[in-house]
């Protein structure tokens, strides 16, 4: 894991650190999307509305930024009148669940 910026989300107070993010046991499926890594970042880079100009996003190392955004995050959410069952289209695209294994294992 690469080292850590210290200034990075410095200005958060602990307790919105702690909300920040899914908690891990909710995440049920992660994707890795490294192969995308410089499209994602430029595509957030480019809206200010998804990175302030001085938020914490901007305070990371590039390779705290490239971990961060190689894997997206997923949790299933079942409703009313759907069944819980596997993803196809999760599994065909090499999903982990939060233990980090592959999908259908």
């Amino acid at each position: 894991m690469a080292e850590r910026n210290p200034d990075a989300f410095s200005r958060m107070t602990p307790e919105e650190l702690a909300n920040l993010g899914t908690p891990s046991e909710s995440i049920t499926t992660v994707i890795d999307v490294s192969d995308q890594y410089d499209r994602k970042r430029a595509s957030l880079f480019a809206h200010a509305t998804q990175i302030s100009p001085d938020g914490p996003w901007r305070e990371m190392t590039p390779e705290i930024m490239r971990e961060v955004l190689s894997l997206e995050h997923f949790r299933k959410v079942e409703g009313a009148g759907h069944e819980a069952a596997s993803d196809p289209l999760f599994e065909a695209l090499g999903s982990r669940d939060s233990s980090g294994r592959k999908a259908g294992q």
